[in-house]
């Protein structure tokens, strides 16, 4: 469950909010590259001591319901593919997200942050994904 929800994202600026219509939540999370900023389980971050090749893993939505996982520029493995596809949707009224089965409550969804949260062997397990 961890390896499907633990993805990435480029760095970006936010843009301007206060001028401009609120955005849905597909907007959001279509709306470029996410990258993996914290993975905290049973509640200690253990992120600091992933691989420097899984850190720069990005997670790209598609508005279709395409999800692509793209390796960045360090792959772990060498043979590995470069991206890899399947899919993502809402659930819930929006409040959960399910990536190629899997399912976190969205704790935060904004322009440049999403925090999902979902459990696993009786732990709790929080991702952070900036932009």
């Amino acid at each position: 469950m961890v390896a499907a929800l633990a993805f990435a994202t480029s760095c970006k600026k936010d843009e301007d909010s206060s001028n401009s219509p609120a955005k849905s939540k597909t907007e959001l999370i279509t709306s470029g590259s996410w990258r993996v900023s914290s993975l905290v389980l049973g509640g200690t971050d253990i992120w600091p001591s992933q691989d420097a090749c899984d850190k720069d893993d990005l997670s790209i939505f598609k508005a279709d319901g395409t999800y692509i996982d793209d390796e960045g520029p360090t792959k772990c493995d060498s043979s590995d593919p470069q991206q890899s596809t399947s899919t993502w949707k809402f659930m819930n009224n929006e409040t959960m997200l399910e990536i190629d089965g899997d399912v976190g409550t969205i704790k935060e969804l904004s322009a440049s942050k999403m925090v999902l949260e979902t459990s696993d062997a009786g732990l709790t397990i929080t991702i952070t994904y900036v932009k």
